[in-house]
Formats: structure tokens, C-alpha cells, sequence
């Protein structure tokens, strides 16, 4: 949805200064899911084992569901000692295997929906996963590129029903500024839960409990200040 942009205007010392704005609604395009494993052993060398065994079949089964190795990323690995703080005394009690991989894909959330249920059913151990919204670069700049034309045709649009009325003349203009750009989702970063596993969804019904699925609508914001000189000044 494509809102109408809005300006402001200002005569001073032969200029005139226009403001132009331009407003438009995106939905973020990018899901980013967080794999995080944590693996608790009394051996630091077990610990790591199987922190290893279990990344190594999580990417294999991401490769699996046709993600390319380069785009699964493997954030860090650490193991630390595990410490038990219950109790008047604190005691170790072996060491905590932690990583996490991460994945970027488009938002679909039927896809997202079976790609959860293939990790789930899985059956991996240890094994948490978080997701968040994100706007890839190629929405930022075809968006960005959208509000500074519009931006900038409000003003122009605007600057020629001023002159008009005000019978001066534009002659070319002196300075153009526009801000930059901030997609901000910070508070639009609720996924809608996938559905329950596909085994307990007929396809039909899938179908039709996804069409009510989406994720909330960004608004975002671009203005553009240009200063025209101009002639004939009454």
C-alpha cells in the first residue's frame, strides 16, 4: 500500500524551500532462524563430541532441504565449565557445549511451517532455535529508490503549483538534501507461530489457515529538501 506524500514550502532570500515527503507500507521479506545447541557433558572433550555430531547432522539436514553450504552460517562454538550453584556451595559439575548456526530465508510461512516440522521431526537433541524478521537489501533499495522519486516529484509537483500561484519564476534549482534511510522492525519483529505439524493438518486445511497468516506491515518514511532560486520576486 502506497500512502500520498506531504510537503512543507518556505520563500526566504530569493529561494524557495520545499520539503517533500513520501511514506509507503513493506512487509520484511527475510526470516533469519538461530540454531543454538547446548550440550552438557562431565568431559569437555564428550561435550564437544557431540556438540560436533549433532551441528554436523543439523547442517546435513539442512543441505538436505536444498539450502547451499554458504548459506548456513556457524556463528561460534564455546565450552565452558558447568557449575551447579544450588545448595550453600557452588560444585562443578562438567562443562557446557554451546554454538549456533544460522539460516536466512524468504519468508513464506507455509515453508517455514514444513521446514520447522523436517527439524523437528528430526529429532534432534539439545537443540533450540529462535527466529526473527528482517528486510533483505534488495526490498531496502528498491523501496529506498521508490520514496526518494516520490519524494522528489511532491516537491517538484509542489514547487510549480507554489510558483504558479505566486507568479515567480524557478530558475533551476541550488541544493538538494535527503536523509538517509532507516528500516527500523524492532517493533514489528512478532513472527505468527507456524501452524501445528503437518501430520495433524489436512493439505486443505493448511492451505487455508495460511491464507490467514502474515507478518505485519512496516511503514517507512523519505523526504527530500530542495531549494529552487527564483526570479520576478514581488
Amino acid at each position: 500500500m502506497i500512502l500520498p506524500g506531504l510537503y512543507s514550502q518556505e520563500i526566504e532570500n530569493g529561494n524557495l524551500k520545499i520539503t517533500g515527503k513520501a511514506k509507503k507500507l513493506l512487509v520484511p521479506d527475510i526470516v533469519t532462524i538461530t540454531f543454538q545447541f547446548n550440550v552438557k557433558d562431565k568431559s569437555s572433550s564428550s561435550a564437544q563430541n557431540v556438540l560436533i555430531q549433532e551441528s554436523n547432522k543439523l547442517i546435513d539436514r539442512l543441505q538436505k532441504l536444498g539450502y547451499d553450504k554458504n548459506e548456513i552460517k556457524l556463528l561460534a562454538i564455546n565450552v565452558e565449565e558447568d557449575w551447579d550453584y544450588n545448595g550453600e556451595k557452588s560444585k562443578k559439575i562438567g562443562f557446557l557445549a554451546t554454538n549456533e548456526i544460522e539460516l536466512s530465508i524468504q519468508y513464506d510461512p507455509f515453508k517455514i511451517s514444513q521446514f520447522i516440522d523436517s527439524i523437528r521431526m528430526s529429532s534432534f537433541k539439545y537443540l533450540e532455535y529462535s527466529l526473527k524478521i528482517e528486510i533483505s537489501e534488495s526490498l531496502k533499495n528498491s523501496s529506498r529508490d521508490f520514496l526518494i522519486k516520490n519524494a522528489i516529484e511532491n516537491a517538484k509537483h509542489s514547487a510549480d503549483v507554489i510558483s504558479k500561484s505566486s507568479n515567480v519564476t524557478l530558475d533551476g534549482i541550488s541544493n538538494i538534501e535527503y536523509r538517509d534511510l532507516v528500516f527500523n522492525v524492532a517493533s514489528h519483529n512478532d513472527i505468527p507461530p507456524p501452524p501445528p505439524p503437518m501430520a495433524e493438518l489436512s493439505r486443505a486445511s493448511a492451505r487455508l489457515r495460511f491464507e490467514n497468516v502474515a507478518l505485519k506491515e512496516l511503514e517507512v518514511y523519505e523526504e527530500v529538501i530542495i531549494n529552487w532560486r527564483i526570479k520576478n520576486v514581488r
